[in-house]
């Protein structure tokens, strides 16, 4: 049986329904329908489908991103607010790791090459 769902990386043969969505794609599960979205919300690296089943729910942002309102059905990215920060999770304004080629520095971030703050 030929896949139909657009976004479909895998589709199980007998059913024709979708098993694996490619990158960038989730599962959502509508009744018997199965299909792949897109996830869009901004910052987010991994969506998953909402409680109600009718949308997709982020529960990962990307690096530099601090994840609001999680556990429930409409989180949202923020992005951090310390510049090559890449893991805000203590919070908006603090920094736990940088981003590649910085270092913390008395609680600022600075670059390892340069030696720039």
């Amino acid at each position: 049986m030929k896949c139909l769902v657009g976004g479909c990386l895998k589709c199980d043969n007998s059913t024709g329904k979708c098993a694996t969505c490619n990158t960038g794609f989730f599962l959502l599960t509508n009744g018997n329908n199965v299909e792949c979205r897109a996830c869009n919300v901004a910052g987010c690296d991994q969506c998953a489908e909402n409680s109600t089943k009718t949308g997709l729910k982020c529960i990962k942002c990307k690096a530099g991103y601090l994840i609001r309102n999680a556990g429930t059905d409409n989180p949202t990215c923020e992005s951090c607010n310390v510049q090559n920060c890449a893991d805000c999770s203590a919070g908006i304004d603090s920094c736990a790791k940088c981003t590649e080629r910085f270092v913390l520095w008395d609680e600022a971030i600075k670059n390892e090459a340069s030696g720039a703050l």
